[in-house]
């Protein structure tokens, strides 16, 4: 029965630690560690080629990728600035719509089923967490 149990709760834990899946009021697989078939993190490390500076400011640079279907949006703080993960979980579900909206647009301009990707990384590109909008729920 011991056994039983703490296989049960090693499954939980890798479950819980492994990744966040879409619901209606969160529409994204959310990861907070690197790993998985859809960490937005490890893809763009892998994938994304030269990028587009969308934004640069005190607090972050947001850089746009582009490979193959998917686009991804990374955010890289400046030194000593960092967003917990908690926050970070509130302005994704707060935009949601947005990046629905850009998700959508993106399907609609190239005829293709495009992904967007969202990366958090800290002043040494270290991951904060990564999301990828889906309305797999």
């Amino acid at each position: 029965m011991k056994k039983f149990f703490a296989v049960l709760t090693v499954l939980f834990l890798f479950a819980t630690l492994w990744a966040q899946n879409p619901t209606k009021d969160f529409p994204y697989y959310y990861y907070e560690t690197p790993g998985g078939p859809n960490n937005c993190y490890d893809n763009m490390q892998r994938n994304a080629g030269n990028g587009k500076v969308l934004e640069t400011n005190d607090e972050w640079t947001v850089i746009l990728y582009r490979s193959g279907t998917t686009h991804y949006i990374v955010h890289k703080y400046a030194n000593g600035k960092n967003e917990s993960r908690s926050e970070l979980k509130r302005v994704l579900a707060e935009h949601k719509s947005a990046y629905k909206e850009l998700d959508r647009k993106i399907d609609k301009e190239k005829n293709k089923d495009f992904q967007v990707c969202l990366v958090f990384i800290d002043a040494s590109g270290q991951l904060i967490s990564s999301a990828l909008y889906s309305e797999d729920y």
